[in-house]
């Protein structure tokens, strides 16, 4: 049905220093294969700095070994008013372009690449485990942290998101073969009711 989750999710502030992506690797049936930061991080922005962290971010990838039948998911990032971000959201913003630019070049598909906002992710993945976000759940399963744990989040949701995908194929399909079966009963009735 699909092969690994990669979630990325970037941060203001985490253990690596300020505006640091996180990712965590999903085997595809749900099982954690690594998960950590990218080391390089924005501090200002300077042609230097984004050329470092694209490098970074081209090694990084490679080590992953992105297949064909691998799903990326990144988590967009939206300043909320009043909360001073300013400059993060520049930051960050620029990280996330240089992430799908990259896997771009490097020959992923675009349409293996998932840009979703935090609301709609959390919002399917608390309906599934009763209210709860991935930093309640995965530290004490696999020791990560708020972010980790958050990049791990976001690979169940692609996961979710194929399990409703699939359900949702499978509703239509039994409708349509209940249609004809229908149509089927009716031409044979038909037939036997012509025949009298």
């Amino acid at each position: 049905m699909g092969g690994r989750v990669i979630g990325f999710d970037p941060g203001k502030k985490s253990k690596k220093g300020d505006h640091s992506f996180a990712y965590s690797i999903n085997d595809g049936s749900g099982n954690l294969l690594d998960s950590d930061y990218i080391e390089t991080t924005l501090d200002t922005v300077t042609v230097e700095e984004l050329e470092s962290y694209r490098n970074e971010m081209f090694c990084l990838l490679e080590w992953m070994n992105i297949q064909d039948d691998d799903t990326i998911i990144i988590e967009r990032f939206i300043p909320r008013p009043g909360r001073g971000m300013g400059s993060s959201a520049e930051y960050i913003n620029l990280m996330i372009s240089g992430l799908v630019y990259t896997l771009v070049d490097m020959g992923v598909a675009k349409d293996k690449i998932i840009l979703v906002t935090a609301s709609v992710w959390k919002t399917r993945f608390k309906k599934e485990f009763k209210g709860k976000l991935p930093p309640e759940i995965y530290p004490k399963v696999n020791g990560l942290d708020k972010h980790q744990a958050d990049a791990f989040g976001m690979t169940a949701y692609v996961l979710l998101r194929r399990e409703d995908l699939a359900k949702r194929q499978k509703e239509k399909d039994d409708k349509k073969l209940a249609r004809e079966e229908k149509k089927l009963k009716q031409q044979k009735e038909k037939s036997r009711n012509s025949k009298k």
